[in-house]
């Protein structure tokens, strides 16, 4: 489960943030959501997932921040975690309107065993 490791690789990298697949409760000022959003077989054994990694802060700029930091450190999944490949597709300004809540989104494209 690729989504378990990104959790787990991503709560070693910066243990003073809390990071979940799920929002968490009471929302704390500042934390990370990591959540599948979809994946493929390539072949017997190997797959593509979608990852997207929202970035929740009290404000645009430090959510953009924590994004900037979480994409940087994401680039370095290859050498801690059991996969083949990932590329960014994209990082961009996600606001929660249910919430009202700043967060910014990374998505990236994981090829996994």
């Amino acid at each position: 489960m690729i989504e378990k490791t990104v959790i787990q690789y991503l709560k070693k990298k910066f243990p003073s943030i809390p990071v979940d697949a799920e929002v968490i409760k009471g929302m704390p000022d500042r934390f990370i959501t990591v959540e599948k959003t979809g994946s493929r077989q390539l072949k017997r054994g190997i797959y593509q997932s979608t990852i997207a990694i929202q970035s929740w802060e009290t404000s645009r700029f430090k959510a953009a921040e924590l994004s900037e930091k979480v994409c940087e450190t994401m680039r370095s999944l290859p050498d801690e975690a059991d996969n083949v490949s990932k590329s960014t597709g994209s990082d961009y300004d996600f606001f929660d309107t249910t919430t009202k809540r700043p967060r910014y989104q990374a998505v990236f494209e994981i090829t996994h065993y």
